[in-house]
């Protein structure tokens, strides 16, 4: 590679926290070839691939603009002549403007990130632009510049170290903005207005990270949205579920990990958002009722988060969500048996979490025909009977956890079932009243155990419910 992984790191952080004067009058970037030579050339190993780099990222202009870029990276003294002509050609139109911001930042991130691989940025036929500089191992303080570009359409910053604000405002309508990830970053303080009235914009990303203070609900305008991943941050302020009326094509909701407060109706909710498929309100201080749960949900429903939403009882929607793959409803007040519905209505489940509420009676065999199921916790309940030998069968299980209930009697082994268990990584039984001795049979069949042992490979079931938020 042309330029190292440190080398890339440094001159990323430079740009991101840096005010760097430069002569392009019209364009609100600054220009990296003003950064000194020693110190930028510094970090090249063979200036002809850096070379190739740039005459690839303008192959779309004219021949004279290849040229004029090929002599600012030969000799970086000269670009202010360069770039001041390039500006007052593209100030003859906005489309110009555009090309040329796109040409320009299409240079810089392709330089900053050829240790990655291919193209960073991409540039669209009318000079829109999108960048994709995720865990890439930028730091720094977050360029508010970038944010003054009418032409941006795809940000994608994602999974990096970038610290600061989000710019409280911007000098550009940016009508094109589609696709913003800023998430898995150190990012804190208020969230502006400008991020909720941008009239294109389809995925917000803005989850792991130290945002604060009240969401401006009241300048929701985004018809447009389909994912709003808010979780993990230290918002706070009242939810009013008509907040979110407006966002009719509305698919994924993350909420999670937050300090929120207010009532929300489950059943109202999913009436509302009929294209809703994703939904995650665990821990963020929302207290979720079922009461006026009507049954409707949207046929591809798949995720469902409820943790500590102060529930108590079983949403009936749930009986309705025929594809879903995951389910917590842990740490709330639920208390009875384990609905059959919620099992035959979950026959693609693969995460079932019910743990530390207050139910009752047996775990139900339905289970049993859940063959996608890799993860099950039932822990911290009031269940009762004989440990569920049956669920040796499902051969994707592999984590089983029945901890602190009130299961009884010698554990047994299925005599039907061959290689019971092979797949299971984790197992607790513990704060039971079990009696008798684990049976041999099952360190036998323990394989994946040993294989994960020896040969220190990654649990899957670390996985399961954690959606992408590189994403």
């Amino acid at each position: 590679m042309a330029v190292s992984r440190a080398c890339a790191r440094a001159l990323g952080s430079f740009l991101a926290s840096s005010e760097v004067s430069y002569p392009w009058a019209d364009l609100d970037v600054p220009s990296p070839f003003l950064l000194g030579g020693d110190w930028f050339w510094g970090c090249v190993v063979d200036q002809s691939v850096v070379n190739e780099n740039v005459q690839g990222s303008v192959a779309e202009n004219s021949a004279a603009q290849e040229t004029a870029a090929q002599e600012t990276v030969a000799d970086p003294a000269a670009s202010a002549k360069v770039d001041s002509a390039n500006a007052q050609g593209s100030a003859a139109g906005s489309s110009d403007k555009a090309a040329a911001e796109a040409m320009y930042l299409k240079t810089l991130m392709n330089i900053i990130g050829l240790w990655k691989g291919p193209q960073v940025v991409r540039v669209g036929g009318e000079g829109m632009w999108e960048s994709d500089l995720h865990h890439t191992g930028l730091q720094g303080k977050l360029p508010h510049y970038i944010f003054n570009l009418h032409s941006l359409e795809t940000l994608d910053l994602s999974a990096n170290s970038f610290i600061g604000n989000i710019p409280s405002e911007i000098s550009v309508d940016i009508t094109h903005l589609i696709y913003l990830n800023l998430g898995r970053n150190k990012l804190n303080g208020t969230l502006p207005s400008w991020l909720f009235t941008s009239p294109s914009l389809k995925i917000l990303h803005l989850s792991h990270n130290m945002l604060s203070g009240n969401v401006p609900f009241e300048s929701f305008a985004l018809p447009s949205l389909k994912e709003l991943y808010l979780g993990h941050n230290q918002l706070v302020g009242d939810i009013d579920r008509q907040t979110f009326s407006k966002l009719t094509n509305l698919t994924d909701l993350r909420l999670s990990y937050n300090k929120f407060s207010g009532e929300w109706e489950l059943g109202t909710l999913l009436k509302t958002l009929t294209k809703l498929e994703y939904l995650d309100l665990s821990y963020n201080g929302l207290s979720v009722t079922a009461k006026n749960d009507n049954h409707y949900v949207k046929p591809g429903f798949r995720y469902l988060g409820l943790a500590s939403c102060k529930l108590k009882v079983f949403p009936p929607s749930i009986c309705n969500m025929s594809y879903l793959s995951y389910l917590d409803i842990s740490n709330n007040s639920i208390g009875g048996i384990i609905p059959e519905c919620v099992i035959f209505g979950s026959r693609y489940i693969e995460g079932l979490i019910l743990k530390g509420n207050r139910l009752e009676g047996e775990v139900p065999h339905s289970l049993s025909k859940c063959r996608s199921l890799k993860v099950l916790d039932l822990g911290n309940n009031k269940l009762n009977g004989t440990f569920p030998e049956w669920l040796g069968g499902l051969s994707n299980l592999q984590v089983l956890l029945l901890k602190s209930n009130n299961f009884h009697g010698p554990i047994g082994i299925s005599t039907a079932i061959k290689h019971a268990f092979s797949h299971l990584h984790v197992l607790d039984l513990s704060h039971n009243w079990f009696v008798g001795k684990l049976p041999g049979k099952y360190f036998q069949n323990f394989k994946a155990m040993q294989k994960m042992v020896s040969h220190s490979t990654y649990p899957e079931y670390l996985s399961v419910g954690q959606l992408e938020e590189l994403g």
